[in-house]
């Protein structure tokens, strides 16, 4: 069901999830943000797959993501745009960066405000982090749901203990 209508399999139109056009006149498409920063491994195919997959199925999908981490995830962002995704790039690095961290925070705060999306998914510690402050601070009344992944606070050989209790409490607060 979607918005309490029960959808029948094939589309009435290119891209969408319905027979029935007249749902498209009363019902909205559900606006989706998906944040994250790792492109690498699983994440990344999960997000490529994710966000090339709703707007087939009659979502409004927006993608905010780094390609800093590794440039070539510029071309899965190409294919993800094909598939009708709003692409939005912001810089966010895997390091904790005070200052930067808070211009994107801050960034993102300002686009859900101003987008009013529907639901706020965030994938992985970083995107996780800065994207729920973001929604909670623009006071967003989205659906917010967090993915992890995986959680930095277990990387033993990557971060130093007071980095990983750090990661610990954000996850806890936030959580």
């Amino acid at each position: 069901p979607v918005f309490g209508f029960r959808v029948s399999a094939g589309p009435s139109r290119p891209g969408c999830c319905c027979r029935r056009a007249e749902l498209h006149e009363t019902v909205p498409m559900i606006r989706v943000a998906q944040v994250m920063e790792c492109t690498i491994g699983g994440t990344r195919r999960h997000i490529r797959e994710l966000c090339s997959g709703l707007p087939d199925r009659g979502f409004d999908v927006t993608l905010f993501a780094s390609a800093e981490r590794d440039p070539s995830f510029r071309d899965d962002l190409a294919d993800i745009a094909r598939h009708g995704v709003e692409i939005v790039e912001i810089p966010m690095v895997r390091e904790v960066s005070p200052g930067r961290d808070a211009l994107h925070q801050l960034r993102l705060r300002r686009e859900f405000r101003a987008r009013g999306f529907d639901v706020i998914h965030t994938h992985s510690s970083k995107a996780g982090a800065l994207g729920r402050v973001g929604a909670m601070l623009a006071r967003s009344r989205a659906a917010l749901v967090h993915t992890p992944h995986t959680f930095a606070f277990t990387f033993t050989e990557q971060f130093s203990p007071w980095k990983r209790r750090l990661f610990l409490a954000i996850e806890r607060r936030l959580g």
